[in-house]
């Protein structure tokens, strides 16, 4: 019974190992469908369950594109379908710097949904509009 305690103990005292690379993407593609279906609960559990902060990994996050979306980071995935509950609650955990970042094509959020309420339809300024303004709105 002691050796069993003792084996317990010494394994729980080890330190827990990072996530493996191919844990990381399979969270991230994770994250970007939670983000894509306006799954806000689902974001969250899914970086408690991995013990992630999203203001530290958010810029190593890079999701996929699809049909309504060429692809970037989970807030612009959120923005292009129109997910408000989901890009709420990543706009809240990246902060205004993560706000006022510029991405890879030199455009921040802000600028990026302006550019795609500018050159869309009536469906797309209407999905895209409240987004806009709730970034707009963020404490820059």
């Amino acid at each position: 019974m002691k050796r069993v305690l003792l084996v317990a103990a010494v394994a729980l005292a080890l330190p827990v190992p990072a996530l493996a690379a191919d844990d990381l993407s399979r969270v991230a593609a994770t994250l970007c469908e939670y983000a894509k279906s306006n799954d806000r609960s689902g974001l969250r559990k899914k970086l408690d369950a991995a013990d992630l902060d999203l203001r530290r990994v958010y810029d190593g996050i890079v999701c996929a594109g699809d049909g309504k979306f060429e692809g970037g980071s989970l807030l612009r995935a959120a923005t292009a379908h129109g997910a408000m509950d989901s890009a709420t609650f990543i706009a809240t955990k990246i902060g205004k710097n993560g706000l006022n970042k510029a991405e890879k094509d030199g455009m921040t959020i802000v600028q990026w949904t302006e550019k795609k309420i500018g050159g869309g339809d009536a469906a797309t300024k209407a999905s895209l509009q409240p987004l806009l303004d709730m970034y707009k709105s963020e404490p820059q």
